[in-house]
């Protein structure tokens, strides 16, 4: 369940209260479960967003059992929260050495290496993330990335409608491909992916605000991008973490808008 709620496949309000009472119901028979306490930090992280309290949950976690690689990958989210890419990449390594085959948790480093423009390491990941699973369609999103860093548009359009269309249903890879039509111009394309977006929220309540607003922001639709932001702070949509330390944010950051929004959900 916590992964579903970070991924935004449940609305927040709904998914997140249910792990967090189920982590302190498991707490509450026995305080010594790693696990449910890692799930209890991602919970307060992603939902309360009460910073100190998710340390401290994540701490005992990786305490009682440090080599587990889920806690890693959670404190990476942690650490991004915090705008520290470099320790934020540093557990998500972590995490890739731990559970080499878990295709989700090298999609997080490769999104880090992504957003940290990280070419050649981004492209090394994508060559172990195929030895593991060449199908996969975090791999064409890791191919499209690489493309993207190298300025190649419409070969990273194309390895990102691959990996779209592998996904099933995660509704990320349409935010990464509806944010490259935007980057290339291609407008009703894009759009088309915020109407996949909304459709997906529509028929299984996915969180899908903060990904609409990223691709109105890629269109210079400033006035849309706002609205959907603060659809996404009431939702609490996974994405409200991220606005200090996505990229894509850098055009509104001058925007007092933009800098009460990071007021109101407590960012650093």
């Amino acid at each position: 369940r916590g992964t579903m709620g970070y991924m935004g496949l449940a609305p927040p309000k709904v998914i997140w209260p249910v792990v967090k009472a189920d982590a302190e119901r498991a707490l509450a028979l026995d305080d010594r479960l790693a696990g449910a306490h890692a799930v209890l930090g991602l919970a307060v992280l992603f939902y309360d967003w009460d910073w100190p309290a998710a340390k401290r949950s994540l701490d005992q976690a990786i305490t009682l059992d440090p080599d587990d690689a889920p806690t890693h990958h959670w404190y990476a989210h942690y650490w991004m929260v915090q705008g520290d890419m470099e320790k934020g990449l540093e557990y998500s390594r972590r995490a890739v050495e731990l559970a080499p085959v878990d295709m989700l948790i090298r999609g997080h480093e490769i999104y880090f290496l992504f957003f940290t423009g990280r070419h050649d390491q981004l492209v090394e990941g994508c060559l172990q993330a195929a030895e593991v699973d060449s199908t996969h369609y975090i791999v064409a999103t890791c191919r499209g990335f690489g493309r993207l860093l190298e300025g190649r548009l419409p070969e990273a359009i194309a390895e990102l409608e691959v990996a779209a269309e592998r996904s099933g249903g995660s509704s990320l890879p349409v935010m990464d491909l509806g944010m490259a039509y935007a980057a290339a111009g291609r407008r009703e394309d894009a759009a088309r992916a915020i109407a996949d977006l909304n459709e997906r929220d529509d028929r299984q309540g996915y969180s899908v605000s903060g990904k609409v607003a990223m691709i109105h922001i890629m269109l210079g639709e400033t006035e849309q991008a706002f609205e959907w932001l603060e659809r996404a702070y009431v939702e609490r949509d996974p994405m409200m973490l991220f606005l200090t330390t996505f990229p894509v944010f850098d055009g509104l950051r001058a925007d007092p808008r933009f800098e009460d929004l990071v007021r109101r959900v407590g960012l650093p």
